[in-house]
C-alpha cells in the first residue's frame, strides 16, 4: 500500500535534506585525513560505530543506521516505495527544501549560512538595544560639556536572567520578547533612540525593501515553504548588507548618544 501524497512529499523532503547534509559533512573530511578520522568524529557525536570503507560510506551508514534503528524503517526505501506514478512529483522534496543530492550540498550550505547570517544581525541589534536601555535609558542629560562617553561592557550583553528577570536593565525583562520581532525592534530604535537600522541605499522609495525580501527567503527556507536557490554572490551581497547595518547602527550610537557599542 502506497503512502498518500502528503506523507510522500514530507518524507521526500526529509530525504533530500539528509542527502545534502551528508554531502556537506563528507566534504569536511579531506582525502588527507587518516582513515579513522570520520569514525572518531561520529563517536564524539553520540552515534554508534560505523564501517571503515571510506569517509562517505562511514558517515552515510552512521546516520541511516541510527535512523533505521530508532524509526523502525529505512527512510529512502519508504520514499521510493511511496513514489507516486506521476514522475513530475518525484522531486517535490528537493524542490521544497532547496536541498538535493544533485548539488553536492552546496546550495544547502549557502542557504544554511544565510539563515545564520540574518540571525547574527538580529542578535547584534538585540545586544545594542539592551546596552542602550542600560546606559542611555533617559538619553543624554545635562549640557554637552557634562555628557560622558561610555562604552558598553561585556557583562551587559552576556547577562543571564535570574529566573526570567534581568537587572541590566530591569526593563529588558519585559522588552526582550517584544524586541525579538524585527518590526517592533526597528520601531524601538527609531522612536526611542532616533536610530535607523537601515543603511542608506537599501530602502529606496517606491521599491521593495531588500531586507524584507531576504527575510521572506529566510522564512521560506526555515519553514519549508518553497525551495530557495542562492548563489554565492547573493550570499556575499547579504553579508555586505549585514556588515553595513551593524556599522551604521554603531556609528549612530556614538554620534547621537555617545555610547560605544
Amino acid at each position: 500500500m502506497c503512502d498518500g501524497i502528503c506523507l510522500y512529499s514530507g518524507l521526500d523532503q526529509l530525504q533530500a535534506i539528509r542527502e545534502a547534509l551528508l554531502r556537506c559533512l563528507n566534504g569536511t573530511f579531506s582525502s588527507n585525513c587518516d582513515s579513522g578520522a570520520a569514525q572518531r568524529w561520529i563517536r564524539d557525536q553520540g552515534i554508534s560505530e560505523a564501517p571503515t570503507d571510506g569517509n562517505e560510506l562511514t558517515i552515510w551508514w552512521a546516520v541511516t543506521h541510527t535512523f533505521d534503528q530508532a524509526a523502525g524503517f529505512h527512510l529512502e526505501a519508504r520514499v521510493r516505495r511511496s513514489a507516486p506514478p506521476n514522475p513530475e512529483r518525484f522531486e517535490i522534496g528537493a524542490a521544497r527544501s532547496g536541498a538535493s543530492w544533485k548539488d553536492s550540498g552546496r546550495n544547502f550550505a549557502i542557504t544554511s549560512a544565510f539563515i545564520r547570517l540574518l540571525g547574527s544581525e538580529e542578535q547584534y541589534e538585540m545586544d545594542v538595544l539592551k546596552a542602550l536601555f542600560y546606559y542611555r535609558s533617559t538619553g543624554l542629560l545635562g549640557t554637552e560639556d557634562e555628557q560622558m562617553l561610555l562604552e558598553a561592557e561585556e557583562s551587559v550583553l552576556s547577562e543571564e536572567p535570574e529566573g526570567k528577570v534581568y537587572t541590566k536593565p530591569p526593563v529588558w525583562t519585559w522588552l526582550r520578547e517584544q524586541a525579538e520581532n524585527i518590526r517592533v525592534r526597528s520601531n524601538i530604535f527609531k522612536n526611542v533612540f532616533g536610530i535607523s537600522t537601515m543603511p542608506e541605499g537599501y530602502s529606496p522609495k517606491g521599491k521593495p525593501n531588500l531586507r524584507d525580501e531576504w527575510y521572506k527567503k529566510r522564512n521560506a527556507i526555515a519553514h519549508g515553504r518553497s525551495g530557495v536557490v542562492m548563489t554565492l554572490a547573493e550570499y556575499v551581497e547579504v553579508e555586505v548588507f549585514v556588515t553595513k547595518a551593524m556599522t551604521f547602527i554603531s556609528e549612530q550610537c556614538l554620534e547621537k548618544l555617545k555610547l560605544i557599542v
